[in-house]
């Protein structure tokens, strides 16, 4: 009998971690040395060597989902075997979102990161495009059937219900008549006129629309003063048929226009205005998005007509000017420290030097956000010490192209720039007190164009300020026009304004 002898080998987990090495990949290295030269030779030695090193390891792939590798899957949706992604639920999210962070810091946990796409909901969305056109064309046609009017049937009028409202929500169709009364609290809204085959744009102007001015309630005036104003209003630039009072007690034009929240271009005959909404909404939009007023205004203008067949009066200087003056009217609102009743008996407002401009609200200001006995401290004094840094910036130029008699000043001093007729008066009593030395240093414009002007054609060659070092704020009357360079003059003068 034959004996077989069976060999069983042991399975160790140790065995899992021994992959097979890299090969080694030899490199050859040559070191070549260049000896000085010697009675007209130059001699030259060059030493070969092989250094035999192990292969760098290729790096894995990172694994994708099927369906997104492809780009073209993400557009066609006629794909048969298209499943809806499955959601996790609300307990598995918020149990995998605890532990995420702990995870982002492991390496060995990192996940290879997902794709930036829309992917689930365009593909649901695109079988529908076809619906959604079509539901786009229903808005360009009459719903009701027989054409009649929503609000008063056939009974207020023989005119056909022709019109409807665009800026409304629901888009029901009203005769001519009834358009106007329901629109009498929303004068700026813009309507369209079935002509038989498509609406066309028209106005609540065009159909007889009046808005009556100087009597709060609602109330009747019967002696008035007929105009017709150009209003700059969020859905567009139209035209506005007005009825001014023009009893014995009536207030002047301007005061009538504010009351209706109408903010006029200039106070002398009126004619162009803007609504208060119009003027904040750009308020917002200029800080939050930097558009321009021009930018703004010409969205309006684009609005009320797209075509460019009927655009608007170019209204762009009235539209800069009254934003100026919207501002300084809100700037005074809200920094100002007298109510309009004491100043009933003044001419102008009476600002002083700083008193419209916010402080830095981190530095130290005693009265302000400092403790009570801070001037007896001796530990940490610095804590209550104010940095400041006093810098120019010869980019910010302005070009002769107006003057202070043509363009003058609304702030006066009273925000952030200087007062400028005192500081002129100043620079021209002490400014040929202090010799000029000229600095030493070889090209030091700094100091060489201290007195000395940029170019012709500019009004003004920078600004100055005196900033808070800590957090870059800028202080209350401490920015200056310079006319020349970084007079020593002009800078104390900022400095100890």
């Amino acid at each position: 009998m034959v004996r077989k002898r069976s060999c069983t080998t042991e399975f160790r987990e140790e065995d899992l971690d021994r992959s097979p090495s890299p090969p080694h990949v030899v490199h050859r290295h040559t070191d070549i040395d260049i000896d000085s030269i010697h009675s007209g030779r130059q001699t030259r030695r060059a030493r070969t060597s092989y250094i035999s090193l192990p292969k760098s390891p290729v790096k894995q792939r990172g694994t994708t989902d099927a369906h997104l590798s492809n780009a073209d899957d993400v557009y066609s949706y006629d794909d048969p075997t298209f499943e809806p992604l499955q959601h996790a639920s609300d307990s598995e999210s918020d149990a995998d979102s605890d532990d995420s962070d702990f995870e982002a810091m492991d390496p060995s946990k990192n996940k290879p990161p997902k794709p930036c796409t829309d992917e689930p909901h365009l593909r649901h969305w695109l079988p529908l495009v076809p619906q959604f056109l079509d539901e786009f064309f229903c808005h360009d046609t009459p719903t009701a059937n027989p054409l009649r009017c929503c609000s008063c049937a056939d009974d207020c009028s023989d005119d056909e219900p022709l019109f409807r409202c665009v800026s409304c929500y629901e888009g029901f169709l009203f005769c001519r008549e009834c358009i106007v009364r329901c629109h009498y609290g929303n004068p700026f809204h813009r309507i369209e006129e079935w002509n038989g085959d498509f609406f066309v744009c028209s106005s609540l102007h065009a159909q007889g629309f009046r808005m009556a001015l100087g009597h709060d309630g609602g109330q009747r005036c019967y002696c008035t003063r007929p105009a017709t104003l150009q209003v700059i209003d969020l859905e567009g630039i139209q035209s506005l048929a007005v009825d001014f009072c023009d009893c014995l007690t009536a207030l002047p034009r301007w005061q009538q226009l504010l009351r209706a929240r109408l903010f006029l271009s200039t106070v002398v005959e009126p004619q162009i205005v803007a609504t208060f909404r119009s003027l904040q909404t750009f308020q917002v939009l200029s800080f939050m998005s930097k558009v321009t007023g021009y930018e703004f205004y010409h969205t309006m203008a684009r609005l009320s007509d797209n075509t460019g067949t009927a655009t608007p009066t170019n209204k762009v200087s009235a539209w800069m000017r009254m934003i100026r003056e919207w501002r300084h009217i809100k700037l005074l609102k809200r920094m100002h420290t007298q109510s309009p009743k004491d100043l009933a008996n003044s001419e102008g407002v009476p600002i002083s030097a700083g008193s419209l401009a916010v402080q830095c609200p981190a530095c130290p200001w005693p009265g302000l956000n400092m403790p009570e006995g801070w001037e007896t401290e001796t530990d940490k004094p610095w804590r209550h010490a104010l940095f400041l840094a006093i810098d120019a910036n010869f980019r910010l130029v302005r070009f002769a192209a107006s003057s202070g008699g043509k363009d003058p000043s609304l702030n006066k001093g009273g925000a952030f720039l200087v007062e400028q007729v005192a500081f002129r008066k100043h620079v021209k009593e002490y400014g040929s007190r202090l010799p000029y030395d000229p600095s030493d240093c070889n090209q030091h414009d700094a100091v060489q164009s201290a007195t000395r002007r940029r170019g012709q054609g500019l009004a003004t060659s920078g600004i100055a300020t005196v900033d808070c070092a800590r957090h870059d704020c800028k202080n209350p009357s401490s920015v200056m026009i310079l006319d020349v360079g970084e007079e020593q003059v002009r800078m104390d003068y900022i400095f100890l304004n």
